[in-house]
């Protein structure tokens, strides 16, 4: 797994998989200046509110609409539309994504349980609602994850993302449960996988089974490696290893700590693990990698 590329508070080319459903978001960024540029996609755009102070044009309508503190406008693909006001400060966010798992449009698979979009919002285009306190924190955490040196924060920053997602869907449609295609996941599954990734970056030093996380977060072994391998795509090892991995090579690169040093601060129980391990995943010896980047 690659380290998130970001600039200037920008998430890019970031991929998601959400329960089977293949969501590639595009970006996500603060808006600013400049304003008065008319945009179509072909892909779904969400437009967030933290602060009051955004007028967004539905050119198609020939209407403007004024975004409160929390809104949530979701422009569906080939909706023309421009932003015609953002005052100064105001803290205003738009993501770009795709859904992969998509024949034509109205889709016929969808986030929730219903098959396509309602009709109503597919007709006009978009949809602006309320959000609320927990669905914006969701974005700015991730936000601040990306534009942060913290190794291993892709799988918390996918969860976040997915989590604003999901929740910008069941607010646009009414609150409903979100309920997933596959295996009928539910929205409290990606909830309960969020806790679960952040604990395991945070204690990646630290001996890390599934049957312990279990005893930690009362959910069953078998359930931890789902959730997490539903949602980001990656096995519970292979994630673990990852972080640990990542946290070995700025060692080699910034320190003059032995590897049998390296290994035992990473986690890693066996230094002949340690050395295959990176090995495999770096495609270089823990010797070769000092060399090269020093």
């Amino acid at each position: 797994m690659s380290e998130i590329v970001h600039k200037n508070a920008f998430i890019t080319s970031l991929p998601v998989q959400l329960f089977r459903l293949n969501i590639h978001i595009h970006a996500v960024k603060r808006v600013g200046y400049p304003v008065g540029i008319t945009s179509v996609h072909n892909c779904h755009e969400i437009h967030h509110a933290i602060d009051p102070g955004a007028e967004i044009r539905i050119e198609n309508e020939g209407k403007v609409l004024s975004l409160l503190q929390g809104d949530i406008l979701w422009i569906l693909p080939g909706t023309t539309h421009r932003t015609i006001v953002i005052s100064p400060g105001v803290r205003h966010y738009n993501v770009l994504f795709d859904f992969e798992e998509c024949i034509s449009y109205p889709y016929e698979k969808g986030i929730a349980s219903t098959s396509s979009f309602p009709r109503t919002i597919s007709e006009k285009g978009y949809w602006l609602g309320s959000g609320s306190n927990i669905i914006s924190s969701y974005l700015l955490d991730a936000m601040k994850l990306a534009n942060s040196n913290i190794w291993g924060r892709i799988p918390q920053i996918q969860c976040l993302m997915s989590l604003f997602i999901t929740s910008c869907y069941q607010s646009m449609l009414g609150g409903e449960t979100l309920k997933m295609e596959s295996e009928n996941h539910t929205y409290a599954d990606i909830r309960n996988a969020l806790p679960i990734i952040t604990y395991i970056r945070e204690n990646y030093s630290e001996p890390l089974t599934l049957e312990n996380l279990s005893k930690i977060f009362y959910i069953s072994p078998r359930q931890i490696n789902r959730y997490i391998q539903e949602l980001c795509g990656l096995t519970f090892k292979r994630i673990v290893a990852d972080i640990r991995i990542g946290h070995a090579k700025l060692y080699l690169k910034n320190t003059s700590f032995t590897a049998e040093k390296i290994c035992e601060l990473v986690g890693f129980d066996s230094v002949s693990y340690f050395y295959r391990v990176f090995k495999s995943m770096v495609g270089m010896t823990v010797t070769e990698y000092r060399k090269k980047n020093r």
